[in-house]
């Protein structure tokens, strides 16, 4: 099976952002908020159920159900087990094996960062196309650092609504 890596990192309070300055708190209580309610951070998402929560581990297992057409042309259900690593890093692995952690960098809030890095499985490249040179993988990774970049941005500005709105 194929895995494709990639990741995507973003200054969280550039000069001239719009909205609060967030810190490494609020970031990672964004980063849980989304692990609950990842229909607000992820406009795919039509709903989630938590299926298990221990808060001892910071272990959550949850399914997620994807919009019709929002992937692949069907609706897609997926479990994850997401795991709170405070106060920097959550990570998601779905049933698949595909793995992304949700990562805070920096010490002050005008040096914080997030970065968002990704193994995507692909069963569906083989043979040549599972070499990066393939169309098939190159067409893949290009959608992925697509939704990278989008996910990162996204669930910046969401938090940051959240921040403001006083949910966080």
């Amino acid at each position: 099976m194929t895995t494709i890596h990639l990741a995507h990192t973003a200054p969280v309070n550039p000069p001239g952002t719009a909205g609060p300055i967030l810190t490494q708190e609020q970031l990672f209580k964004g980063f849980q908020h989304k692990i609950r309610r990842p229909s607000e951070f992820v406009a795919a998402i039509a709903k989630a159920e938590i299926l298990s929560e221990d808060t001892a581990t910071g272990v959550i297992k949850r399914r997620v159900t994807f919009k019709e057409g929002a992937v692949g042309g069907q609706p897609l259900e997926v479990v994850e087990v997401c795991r709170e690593l405070p106060p920097h890093r959550v990570d998601f692995e779905l049933e698949n094996g595909s793995q992304v952690w949700n990562i805070i960098g920096g010490d002050t809030p005008e040096n914080l960062f997030v970065t968002y890095a990704f193994a995507w499985k692909h069963p569906e490249l083989m043979g040549d196309d599972t070499q990066p040179t393939s169309a098939a993988y190159r067409a893949a990774e290009a959608e992925h650092k697509r939704l990278a970049k989008f996910s990162v941005e996204s669930s910046l500005a969401t938090t940051r609504k959240l921040v403001a709105g006083g949910a966080i």
